[in-house]
């Protein structure tokens, strides 16, 4: 009757003792620091998203950057464009369900046109 005991409890402590073994290993992780020197806009950055493309959108106070894995595509308001930015000061971003990149700019909201790469501004409440 003691063998029996004692094989289940073996089984038992090894078995709980092997997820505390995994869950001692910490995560490995990838992270890479850009500047200005790499193409982005401005060192300080607000916000960050990724689209339903795989770009990596960061707003900051001096513009929108647009990273695609290798390099910057860089975004600005263009007073005499009205498809540029609305403002160059971004401080939030939301996908829709439609997959559409939404911002939020200190002039208003701004939608993202991939297929133009030109952005519509809605600005309800504000005096140009």
């Amino acid at each position: 009757m003691q063998k029996y005991f004692v094989l289940p409890l073996l089984l038992f402590l090894f078995s709980s003792s092997f997820p505390s073994v995994l869950q001692a290993q910490q995560p490995y992780q990838l992270t890479k620091r850009f500047t200005p020197a790499d193409g982005l806009v401005d060192i300080v950055t607000r916000d960050g998203i990724t689209d339903t493309q795989g770009y990596l959108w960061i707003a900051t106070n001096s513009g929108l950057s647009r990273y695609d894995g290798h390099s910057f595509k860089n975004f600005y308001q263009n007073l005499s464009d009205s498809t540029s930015l609305c403002s160059n000061v971004i401080s939030d971003f939301l996908v829709d369900k439609a997959g559409s990149l939404w911002m939020a700019t200190d002039f208003g909201l701004a939608k993202y046109d991939p297929e133009t790469e030109a952005f519509q501004c809605f600005r309800q409440g504000f005096k140009d």
